[in-house]
């Protein structure tokens, strides 16, 4: 699937692809899957929409027929129940997958449900533990705890006993993570919808800030995001926009 017109949701076309040719000696070192289950992310809808251009996405992307689509579930060739990403071209009927983005769907879950984890959970954990460096008993800050990387951002870190800060932008999703996650209490949860996330954190944690941010918020909320930090910790940026920007 992609859209003919950059910005026009209306032209959302399915295409014909590449694959409708394979052969497997022309692509080594990969697995043909199909798919079952492509769910939407973020960077697909900024795309879709032309709030992100082209020339965002790294390496030779922006030159494709087709950028959208960053995860999927299916069948591999064996029938093997696999979830996997995939750089783009997720949004198919086949792809191309490297071994080493691919993953066996364990027993219990669906198809459906396994879609909405590679994406979420291989981007919190390199930025957490393979970047941040997050260790046992340090504090993290993450925006839009309710969101897809922000419930495996908070699983991940208490799993390794963190203290977790949160934010989001209603009452029903303060108690929807209150629900799912015991541990936080509301001196926890903050608002995403201003800044006053800053105040909060550095008062629940005596004024010193955290260990680790992770950051999906832009212009003046990145700023206090900053300002949250403690003395030698670590600002972890997933957002696109003002990256993008400037």
């Amino acid at each position: 699937i992609n859209a003919i017109t950059r910005g026009d949701l209306a032209s959302l076309k399915w295409i014909e692809g590449p694959l409708t040719f394979y052969k497997p000696e022309d692509y080594p070192n990969t697995e043909l899957c199909t798919v079952y289950y492509a769910p939407l992310n973020f960077r697909d809808i900024m795309l879709a929409t032309g709030k992100l251009p082209p020339d965002a996405l790294p390496g030779d992307l922006a030159g494709q027929d087709c950028i959208l689509g960053l995860e999927f579930t299916g069948r591999d060739t064996t029938g093997r129940r696999v979830m996997g990403m995939v750089a783009a071209r997720g949004l198919a009927s086949t792809v191309l997958a490297d071994p080493g983005f691919l993953w066996e769907v364990p027993e219990k879950w669906t198809l459906e449900e396994a879609s909405t984890i590679p994406v979420v959970y291989a981007t919190s954990y390199y930025a957490l533990v393979v970047r941040g460096k997050m260790k046992r008993g340090e504090s993290l800050l993450v925006h839009a705890g309710t969101g897809g990387v922000g419930q495996a951002a908070i699983a991940i870190a208490l799993h390794m006993g963190c203290e977790v800060f949160t934010t989001v932008g209603s009452k029903e999703k303060r108690e929807f993570l209150k629900k799912t996650f015991p541990q936080l209490k509301d001196r926890n949860i903050a608002n995403s919808r201003d800044t006053s996330f800053e105040q909060h954190v550095l008062r629940e944690t005596g004024g010193r800030g955290v260990d680790v941010v992770l950051n999906s918020l832009a212009h003046e909320m990145l700023q206090a995001s900053v300002r949250c930090l403690a003395k030698d910790g670590r600002f972890l940026e997933i957002g696109k926009l003002d990256l993008s920007n400037n």
